[in-house]
């Protein structure tokens, strides 16, 4: 198992609960014409060497949190960050009738990746294994995929 130091944890699971604990109204975010049920998504993506959690809000900002890599990377600006997001609010949107009611806010077993859509009225989400992403196997693997696309773009930024 790779080495995840506490701070790196920390941070990880700080932001999440930063996420979780939110409410959006308190700084001015609405519901839009666009993106009318839900406020933020959060992708945790564990593995056996750590924890990765992308946080991606309607008003295009995303953040990425890891452990294993002990990084922070937050773009709210880039054009390319911006239309990732867009495009996966687009698909939770499409899917929101498929996500069940969230029943905790756990991180997923390694090997596995969570998806939690935060609602103006409710927080949904579902957990599915890598290999089900994969292969389109999941019912949401488009949402999963559309997720793990605004993490290839963050991670492609200059630093």
């Amino acid at each position: 198992m790779a080495f995840v130091s506490d701070q790196s944890h920390d941070s990880l699971l700080r932001a999440r609960n930063t996420v979780f604990a939110f409410d959006p109204r308190s700084v001015g975010m609405m519901p839009t014409e666009r993106f009318p049920w839900v406020w933020a998504v959060v992708m945790d993506v564990a593995e056996e060497s750590g924890t990765s959690t992308l946080i991606v809000m309607a008003d295009g900002t995303a953040n990425l949190v890891s452990t294993s890599e002990g990084d922070v990377v937050g773009r709210g600006a880039d054009p390319e960050v911006a239309n990732s997001a867009a495009a996966l609010f687009d698909e939770v949107h499409k899917y929101l009738g498929t996500f069940p009611a969230l029943v905790d806010t756990a991180l997923p077993a390694p090997g596995a990746a969570k998806l939690t859509v935060l609602g103006w009225h409710d927080h949904r989400g579902a957990v599915a294994e890598h290999r089900q992403i994969a292969t389109s196997q999941h019912p949401l693997s488009a949402v999963f995929l559309a997720a793990d696309a605004v993490v290839v773009n963050l991670r492609s930024l200059p630093s």
